[in-house]
């Protein structure tokens, strides 16, 4: 036998250890969740985008309300209703973001009143309209009126809802549309309220890129996450069951509820709306490459398959939907109905999922709201 001298030896046992230690490292030793990084590319290419893209749509509204809206119109003319269409996309967009400045002052429920279980919203609006209340044709006095007079409920209700007709007079068609115009504008205050905060070196921005023990607000890095994490939460929980399940009776009450912005038609586009958002957050905003970085090799726990499962699921969900968007009174029709319902399915698996992910990834603690049905 031909023994092998002392540096042979060890030179081949140092090859040895250093062939295994990639597999193992790989395999117990994921990369750490960059909690940091994921809160500056989400704020960067989807929360301002977001907030500016509603700001925008509720100015062109604006402008557009201003040069169409008072001729006689059985329904709002073809500008009009493009520019709401515009305007309740780009909130649905955004609308899962429901944490920082939207919440100072009242302004997610300003922005939508929704739901509104008892009808207070329609009762007001209308006799706003009945008596010509002046407080609600300026955009300045419309702020400190009831949330209900204001934003995208009470905009569905002035331009599409009952009392509107070809004959109504120039006065009430004069008030109508200084109402609308009002709420456009206040919209439009809000939108940029909330994007300068988002924006401005010294607004909500700081707490968001500066967490950690000196800041007040977010005093521990994954807290962002957290907040992340919670909206997508709550935004897949929003629209599977008070947005579908409620308008199709299958809600809590076992009963039809009125739909989100039924009077223009509007429901399933804030609805999609809603889901292209989440998508956006989650894919473009850098969620799933924070939970499943895209060079990671070794899936053996099967992150990274889940991770793409929850887009895909959403994406189900949105296409389900955008199938009927157009169809006039989808939660009577039978096809249509039928596709929504089919819509939850995906919605509830994509929630189960995340919430899983993140919980593994990012050692959060996240636990279902009290409202979780089957």
């Amino acid at each position: 036998m031909i023994s092998a001298t002392p540096g042979k030896m060890v030179a081949a046992l140092l090859l040895a250890l250093t062939a295994c230690v990639p597999t193992w490292a790989s395999a117990v030793e994921p990369r750490p969740f960059d909690h940091a990084g994921l809160a500056r590319q989400v704020l960067e290419r989807h929360i301002v985008p977001g907030y500016a893209r509603l700001t925008e749509a509720a100015k062109k509204l604006s402008r557009t309300l201003d040069r169409d809206c008072e001729r006689p119109f059985g329904k709002p003319p073809k500008p009009v209703d493009a520019s709401v269409r515009n305007l309740v996309d780009a909130w649905g967009r955004i609308e899962h973001i429901n944490f920082g400045p939207v919440t100072d002052d009242n302004r997610l429920e300003r922005i939508l009143f929704f739901p509104d279980r008892r009808g207070l919203g329609a009762r007001q609006v209308a006799r706003a309209l009945e008596t010509r209340e002046a407080a609600v044709t300026d955009a300045a006095t419309l702020a400190g009126r009831s949330v209900a007079l204001q934003g995208l409920g009470a905009l569905d209700i002035v331009l599409y809802g009952s009392g509107r007709s070809d004959s109504e007079t120039p006065e009430q068609r004069a008030h109508r549309c200084a109402y609308a115009r009002a709420i456009a504008a206040n919209l439009a205050t809000l939108a940029q309220a909330i994007l300068d905060a988002w924006s401005t070196p010294d607004g909500y921005r700081q707490h968001w890129l500066n967490a950690g023990p000196g800041d007040s607000v977010f005093v521990k890095p994954s807290e962002t996450t957290l907040a992340l994490a919670k909206a997508l939460n709550q935004g897949l929980e929003r629209v599977r069951d008070e947005r579908l399940g409620a308008a199709l009776g299958l809600g809590k009450q076992r009963r039809k509820m009125p739909a989100v912005l039924d009077k223009g038609g509007l429901s399933l586009a804030l609805i999609k709306a809603d889901l292209d958002g989440m998508l956006d957050m989650y894919e473009g905003g850098g969620m799933h490459a924070a939970i499943a970085p895209p060079d990671m090799k070794d899936d053996s726990d099967g992150i990274g398959t889940k991770a793409k499962l929850v887009a895909s699921e959403m994406k189900t969900a949105r296409d389900e939907v955008a199938g009927v968007v157009r169809i006039p009174s989808p939660f009577e029709s039978a096809a249509s109905s039928g596709r929504l319902i089919s819509a939850g399915f995906p919605l509830k698996n994509a929630r189960e999922l995340v919430h899983g992910l993140l919980t593994t990834r990012a050692n959060l603690s996240l636990g279902f709201n009290s409202s979780d049905g089957d």
